[in-house]
């Protein structure tokens, strides 16, 4: 073997090398990325709920003049909640956020907003909550 053999090989050896390294940086840093996409996923989810439910409280605290106009906004403010949890279940479906996490944050809201009897009518059959529902069934009703 020459010297100019021995030097090709070692090059070769070399860059497997710095391929391997680079791949494992990659798959770390990707990690990290999806990790602060999750956090700023998850952040943003629990802010959204956290307005629409002042929302609702306002416009059930606003609404003592039951007339038409405030019940509509109450009725409006409850669905822009129940599109919010909609949403965030169809995150967690998608696998877009921490599906651990995620149910340890919102199993109890879940539960109670699908088992409330004051929205049993938004989650009738063919309801547009659908996958509201699919998540309560896969946490709530383990024998389906």
């Amino acid at each position: 073997m020459t010297i100019y053999e021995s030097y090709a090989i070692f090059i070769s050896i070399l860059s497997l090398l710095l391929s391997i390294l680079s791949l494992i940086f990659t798959q770390i840093n990707s990690r990290r990325t999806n990790k602060i996409y999750y956090d700023q996923t998850e952040m943003a989810i629990r802010e959204s709920i956290s307005t629409a439910k002042y929302k609702v409280a306002e416009a059930i605290k606003n609404s003592g003049d039951n007339n038409q106009y405030s019940s509509q906004i109450v009725k409006v403010s409850i669905e822009e909640l129940l599109n919010l949890y909609e949403e965030a279940c169809a995150k967690y479906i998608d696998k877009k956020v921490d599906k651990k996490r995620f149910k340890k944050l919102y199993y109890d809201e879940i539960k109670k907003v699908v088992e409330s009897q004051e929205l049993k009518d938004y989650y009738n059959i063919g309801s547009k909550y659908c996958t509201t529902k699919k998540v309560y069934n896969k946490w709530c009703n383990l024998v389906k």
